[in-house]
């Protein structure tokens, strides 16, 4: 049956030729006939009629990513006072004064941040209903530094917190004239944001433009931030010797990571060489967050060999340590994409997507402003009053959001 539609051409062809060299005689014209073409013969002679012709593409993908993002910001507590000159020293940094000013700032870490997206996956047939996607992505790291000294213009510089004994307002006077010249400095990071997924994906629908993939995998997030609050003491009081150093610090740091099912749907909608693309999806797993906290003052004199002691102003033996804890949690992620297809191969893409984290540790949520006094260091054999600055660990809620850009190529 395939080969009768071309036999007949030929001999007709044949047949013909003749008829070529000569003008044929007027005849009465005939009726003709439509040709009926049996749909077989247009099968190649290697797919058989219960076959269907095969899924046009390529098999496997990678795409780059340029991103912008911003995490939302942490609160951070008053760590660093100055008051205006010839204030009494019983008012000295205290909080709540007029005479006072808090120097650091108290949200931090909210900035836009660069990154990028490494993706890759393969069909695992040729009609691309069924998938394997891996994916990196990775935010940079960011921190707000303040550093103040002790000059003319701010000589009154000192760290406030709450007397755990009194209940009242306190500071540390790092300089006050006549009393010492100092320093402090306030430094809030926040580090790399780093995202891993591996995802089966599946089509189950694919019609009229539409497709409507799901998704499910593995994802994993790791999140830290740290706190660091350090001090310098030149004491001018005769009392000490001259040139005495009194140097103490204080750490905070926090680190998030997390390990989970992911689970969601990927729905695209084409029309000439454009593609809108939206994402749902939700992880659920563990969190594990573990808090740092450790402190030391070191106290130089000229001639002796330094002292170290455990503990600054808000880091002392009663809350130094390593705290692990860990929460099941879930994390949602929404997502939309705009792309053009530039080539037969390559797509250009823009888009963003938003994923929200639930109970972070944040480095600056692990501080306690309320001090015993007697816990400074070097702390004495029975120090009397409360355990405080105590620990409890807090969680915070927080979000992630990037717009990207990027090119998606097919081979």
């Amino acid at each position: 049956m395939t080969f009768r539609i071309p036999l007949a051409l030929g001999i007709a062809l044949v047949l013909a030729q003749p008829a070529f060299a000569q003008i044929p005689p007027e005849r009465p014209p005939e009726q003709t006939r439509p040709v009926e073409i049996d749909p077989a013969s247009m099968v190649p002679a290697e797919w058989t009629m219960d076959q269907a012709a095969p899924v046009s593409g390529e098999r496997y993908w990678a795409t780059f990513d340029g991103l912008a993002g911003w995490i939302s910001g942490a609160n951070v507590p008053p760590l660093l006072t100055i008051s205006t000159p010839k204030t009494p020293q019983a008012n000295a940094g205290i909080l709540g004064l007029q005479s006072t000013t808090i120097v650091n700032p108290s949200r931090v870490n909210e900035d836009e941040r660069c990154g990028t997206r490494l993706t890759a996956g393969l069909w695992l047939n040729c009609d691309h209903t069924f998938g394997f996607e891996a994916g990196f992505m990775m935010l940079e790291s960011e921190a707000n530094i303040v550093s103040l000294t002790s000059d003319s213009l701010n000589p009154i510089l000192a760290r406030p917190y709450v007397d755990a004994n009194t209940n009242k307002e306190q500071a540390v006077l790092l300089a006050f004239p006549g009393l010492a010249n100092g320093s402090g400095e306030v430094r809030a990071s926040s580090g790399n944001l780093y995202e891993v997924h591996l995802d089966f994906t599946e089509n189950f629908i694919n019609c009229c433009g539409w497709r409507v993939d799901s998704i499910l995998g593995y994802r994993f997030y790791h999140y830290d931030e740290g706190l660091r609050v350090r001090q310098a003491i030149l004491p001018t009081n005769p009392n000490f010797v001259p040139g005495t150093v009194i140097a103490a610090q204080d750490n905070f740091s926090a680190q998030n990571q997390f390990h989970g099912c992911d689970i969601g749907f990927k729905t695209s909608y084409c029309w000439c060489d454009w593609t809108l693309g939206l994402l749902a999806k939700a992880a659920a797993g563990c969190v594990n967050q573990e808090v740092d906290i450790s402190g030391n003052t070191v106290t130089t004199v000229p001639g002796v060999a330094p002292v170290v002691n455990n503990g600054g102003i808000l880091a002392l033996q009663s809350n130094i340590g390593t705290h692990r804890s860990h929460d099941w949690v879930v994390l949602p992620e929404f997502g939309g994409n705009l792309s053009w297809q530039m080539s037969c191969n390559v797509r250009l893409h823009a888009g963003y997507s938003i994923l929200f984290l639930d109970r972070i540790a944040r480095a600056a949520d692990q501080i306690d402003l309320t001090v015993n006094p007697n816990l400074f260091p070097p702390v004495g054999a029975n120090p009397a009053g409360p355990s405080r600055p105590a620990f409890s660990l807090e969680r915070s809620d927080i979000w992630m959001q990037n717009i990207s850009f990027g090119v998606e190529i097919n081979f």
